[in-house]
């Protein structure tokens, strides 16, 4: 009896979190419905498949952190899908400035949204939906409401090629992913992200300017944003208006899933990139199972209602 409640005990400090076992009993489900789409090759596209996701929901669990929200990041990786691909042109010599070009983009989004809602005390609701109508407003005068252009190769190995068998999609993530992690666990920005999220004042009586700190979180948010249109665009290799659509609120849901809080002050980035995971597995067993739309939004609704509900259990626990 001793020995199991010691177990018990070991196993509850090492606070994995509980969408990682949403995520294993997911994968084992796969695994019995279609053998083939567990293999190796299959998994690791997965992580090719979560790589947009994974971008723009780290983007949203830093805003979330502070107590923000961010629901123009679809609308932003529209712009940047369109403004990559008729700009490149499919032309190897544009992808490197073109790109820059388009992270910048982002940043800006960032900053304004940052400036309206940290600045002029504006709710991030209705300041990012604004700025949502306003990019998809820009984005149809600027394609003419048909987007040209494509992406060149070397671009585009950025979203297709290997490095041996692992997905170059996946090693830009897990790089980028690895910075943040290590950022926000060991400088002091990480804290500081955290405490503004939960008391603002208490971050200003200690020196620093939770204003700074909220405006630098919406510009992270509008790059990580503008780094998902990207790796869109590397894959695809053309422009489209119907892309970005379902990562608005899927952005939210995976950020909450992964351990964020609408009140702020809560969120884990790995928590985040196992919960793109999540979602890509749950959209492919759907898949394999032939269920119609209808079926699949109601079905996704349901786990991430249910997962939702586990996660919060868990941290009230």
């Amino acid at each position: 009896m001793e020995k199991s409640i010691k177990w018990k005990d070991r196993f509850a400090r090492l606070n994995v979190p509980i969408i990682f076992w949403g995520l294993l009993l997911l994968v084992v489900i796969l695994g019995f419905v279609s053998p083939n789409s567990v293999k190796p090759a299959h998994l690791l596209d997965f992580t090719r498949q979560a790589a947009p996701m994974i971008l723009v929901a780290i983007g949203q669990t830093i805003v979330m952190m502070i107590g923000g929200l961010d629901l123009s990041v679809a609308a932003v990786m529209v712009l940047i899908d369109v403004v990559a691909a008729q700009m490149m042109m499919n032309d190897p010599s544009r992808a490197v400035p073109v790109a820059l070009l388009c992270l910048c983009i982002g940043m800006v989004v960032g900053l304004v949204n940052g400036f309206l809602c940290a600045v002029m005390h504006m709710p991030s609701f209705v300041v990012t939906l604004g700025m949502s109508t306003l990019l998809l407003g820009v984005t149809l005068l600027y394609s003419g409401g048909s987007p040209k252009g494509s992406i060149p190769d070397n671009f585009r190995f950025l979203g297709t090629g290997f490095a041996g068998k692992i997905p170059m999609a996946a090693i830009v993530w897990l790089v980028i992913a690895a910075v943040v992690i290590l950022v926000m666990r060991f400088l002091p920005i990480g804290r500081y992200i955290m405490a503004t999220g939960v008391n603002p004042m208490a971050v200003y009586q200690s020196g620093v300017d939770p204003v700074r700190i909220q405006l630098t979180c919406y510009v992270l948010c509008g790059l990580f944003a503008a780094l998902a249109g990207l790796q869109i665009s590397a894959y695809i290799g053309t422009a489209s208006l119907q892309l970005g659509e379902d990562y608005q609120t899927r952005s939210i849901a995976v950020a909450l899933l992964g351990g964020a809080a609408f009140t702020g002050g809560k969120g884990s980035i790995f928590g985040t990139i196992l919960a793109s995971l999540f979602m890509v597995v749950m959209s492919s067993l759907i898949a394999v199972l032939n269920m119609d739309a209808g079926d699949q939004n109601i079905i996704q609704g349901v786990i991430i209602l249910v997962g939702l509900l586990l996660s919060g259990m868990k941290k009230d626990d």
